[in-house]
């Protein structure tokens, strides 16, 4: 979260200038409490909520796309590729949810 407001952020940039993009990070990281945008007046920017299900296709979307020219070709390998992501971790529901969701 704090990566993308800390890029969206021009008044953030503009304050830490020549820094580079991982220091820029740290110093957003490092801030205690919640991150206030200075552009909104001090106002804290709300934090979007994403569910479990949101978050399990994002992280199986990247691990497709890491893959390449390597991804699954058959219906039955994609399910054992998103188990194998979350380390057989899930019931066949929440698998079958999943490869719904990429057809």
């Amino acid at each position: 979260m704090a990566g993308r407001l800390l890029a969206c952020c021009k008044t953030v940039n503009a304050a830490l200038g020549n820094l580079s993009y991982k220091a820029k990070l740290q110093t957003v990281v490092n801030q205690r409490g919640a991150f206030v945008c200075p552009e909104l007046g001090g106002a804290e920017l709300p934090i979007a909520q994403v569910s479990p299900e949101e978050e399990r296709f994002t992280l199986v979307v990247a691990d497709l796309q890491k893959r390449g020219s390597a991804r699954p070709r058959k219906i039955g390998t994609l399910r054992n590729t998103v188990n194998s992501v979350f380390q057989n971790a899930l019931s066949e529901e929440e698998v079958s949810s999943l490869v719904a969701l990429l057809e």
